[in-house]
Formats: structure tokens, C-alpha cells, sequence
């Protein structure tokens, strides 16, 4: 079930490793943006520049979050 979209259908994983032996999605995938703040701020981009890169329209934010 996709937070924004309701049920999603989605391909199996075409890898066929062992320790991958069920193969199963557990959840949907990422919305637009979801993790950008996280993963910039994980990295070392300070909040002003994150807020400064999203005004300017150069990434994406996950819908209603602020820098």
C-alpha cells in the first residue's frame, strides 16, 4: 500500500541470490523527495543551504516538509 497512491503492484526482484530467498517488497517506495533532508543532512549540507537549494528549486522535498 502506497501512502499517496493506495494499492501499488510491483515487479518481483529479478535477483536470484540465496540469502534473497523469498523475494518479497515490504514496502513502498520512496515518494519524491522522502529522504532528501536526511540523506544531505547525513552528509554534512547545513539546514541554510538545504533551504537556500529548495527555494531555488534545485531538489526536491517530500510534499509539506521544510528545510
Amino acid at each position: 500500500e502506497h501512502p499517496a497512491i493506495g494499492p501499488l503492484r510491483q515487479l518481483a526482484s529479478p535477483l536470484g541470490l540465496d540469502c534473497f530467498a523469498n523475494g518479497s517488497v515490504r514496502r513502498a517506495p520512496p515518494r519524491l523527495g522522502e529522504h532528501t533532508k536526511e540523506v544531505l543532512t547525513e552528509f554534512g549540507v547545513p539546514a541554510e543551504r538545504l533551504a537556500t537549494l529548495a527555494r531555488d528549486g534545485v531538489l526536491a522535498m517530500a510534499q509539506g516538509e521544510q528545510p
